[in-house]
Protein backbone atom coordinates (compact mmCIF):
# COMPACT_ATOMS: atom_id res chain seq x y z
CA UNK A 1 0.00 0.00 0.00
CA UNK A 2 1.72 3.34 -0.97
CA UNK A 3 -0.73 5.64 0.75
CA UNK A 4 -1.04 5.74 4.48
CA UNK A 5 -3.57 6.05 7.04
CA UNK A 6 -3.50 9.54 7.89
CA UNK A 7 -3.66 9.99 11.56
CA UNK A 8 -0.60 7.12 11.52
CA UNK A 9 1.71 10.44 10.16
CA UNK A 10 0.69 12.20 13.02
CA UNK A 11 2.26 9.75 16.44
CA UNK A 12 4.29 11.10 19.41
CA UNK A 13 7.87 8.89 19.50
CA UNK A 14 7.48 9.61 23.02
CA UNK A 15 4.13 7.77 23.69
CA UNK A 16 5.11 3.73 22.23
CA UNK A 17 2.12 2.28 24.00
CA UNK A 18 -0.40 5.19 22.49
CA UNK A 19 1.17 4.94 18.53
CA UNK A 20 0.71 1.26 19.01
CA UNK A 21 -2.83 1.29 20.41
CA UNK A 22 -3.55 3.68 17.40
CA UNK A 23 -2.07 2.13 14.88
CA UNK A 24 -3.24 -1.71 15.66
CA UNK A 25 -6.61 0.26 16.14
CA UNK A 26 -6.51 2.00 12.29
CA UNK A 27 -4.91 -1.86 11.52
CA UNK A 28 -8.49 -3.45 12.90
CA UNK A 29 -10.96 -0.47 11.52
CA UNK A 30 -9.65 -0.22 8.21
CA UNK A 31 -7.43 -3.46 7.35
CA UNK A 32 -9.71 -5.91 9.41
CA UNK A 33 -6.58 -6.77 11.06
CA UNK A 34 -8.01 -8.26 14.76
CA UNK A 35 -5.74 -7.28 17.70
CA UNK A 36 -4.39 -10.57 18.73
CA UNK A 37 -1.94 -9.06 21.02
CA UNK A 38 -2.39 -5.98 23.42
CA UNK A 39 -0.88 -2.81 22.79
CA UNK A 40 1.27 -2.62 26.02
CA UNK A 41 2.02 -6.03 25.59
CA UNK A 42 3.60 -5.34 21.89
CA UNK A 43 5.95 -2.35 22.70
CA UNK A 44 7.40 -4.51 25.51
CA UNK A 45 10.98 -5.36 24.82
CA UNK A 46 10.19 -8.88 26.26
CA UNK A 47 7.30 -10.01 24.35
CA UNK A 48 6.58 -13.06 23.36
CA UNK A 49 7.35 -13.22 19.31
CA UNK A 50 5.26 -15.84 18.83
CA UNK A 51 2.42 -13.43 19.38
CA UNK A 52 3.50 -10.57 17.65
CA UNK A 53 4.56 -13.16 14.44
CA UNK A 54 0.79 -14.33 14.91
CA UNK A 55 -0.24 -10.43 14.75
CA UNK A 56 2.00 -9.53 11.56
CA UNK A 57 0.95 -12.61 9.24
CA UNK A 58 -2.57 -11.50 9.32
CA UNK A 59 -1.38 -8.10 7.21
CA UNK A 60 -0.27 -9.58 3.92
CA UNK A 61 -3.56 -11.15 3.10
CA UNK A 62 -5.43 -7.86 4.50
CA UNK A 63 -7.50 -5.81 2.31
CA UNK A 64 -8.09 -1.95 2.44
CA UNK A 65 -11.36 -1.13 3.66
CA UNK A 66 -13.61 1.48 1.32
CA UNK A 67 -13.45 5.10 2.90
CA UNK A 68 -10.57 4.42 4.73
CA UNK A 69 -8.88 8.06 5.48
CA UNK A 70 -6.15 7.56 2.98
CA UNK A 71 -2.91 10.71 3.10
CA UNK A 72 -1.72 11.28 -0.13
CA UNK A 73 1.39 9.79 -1.20
CA UNK A 74 4.38 12.67 -1.37
CA UNK A 75 6.49 12.93 -4.68
CA UNK A 76 9.95 13.81 -4.63
CA UNK A 77 11.07 14.09 -8.53
CA UNK A 78 14.46 15.41 -7.15
CA UNK A 79 15.37 12.22 -5.16
CA UNK A 80 14.70 10.21 -7.87
CA UNK A 81 17.33 8.18 -10.25
CA UNK A 82 17.45 6.38 -13.47
CA UNK A 83 19.90 3.90 -14.83
CA UNK A 84 20.56 2.05 -17.98
CA UNK A 85 20.70 2.30 -21.21
CA UNK A 86 19.91 5.67 -22.92
CA UNK A 87 19.76 7.38 -19.45
CA UNK A 88 22.52 9.81 -20.43
CA UNK A 89 24.65 8.89 -23.15
CA UNK A 90 28.35 9.69 -23.81
CA UNK A 91 30.16 9.89 -26.65
CA UNK A 92 30.78 6.27 -26.70
CA UNK A 93 27.42 5.01 -25.23
CA UNK A 94 24.93 5.34 -27.88
CA UNK A 95 20.85 5.45 -27.11
CA UNK A 96 18.83 2.79 -27.54
CA UNK A 97 14.70 3.13 -27.61
CA UNK A 98 12.52 0.44 -27.25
Amino acid sequence: MRESLSRLGKLDPSQPVENAREAMQQADDWLGVPQVIAPEEIVDPNVDEHSVMTYLSQFPKSRLKPGAPLRAKTLHPKRARAYGLGEEPTNQQSVHYL
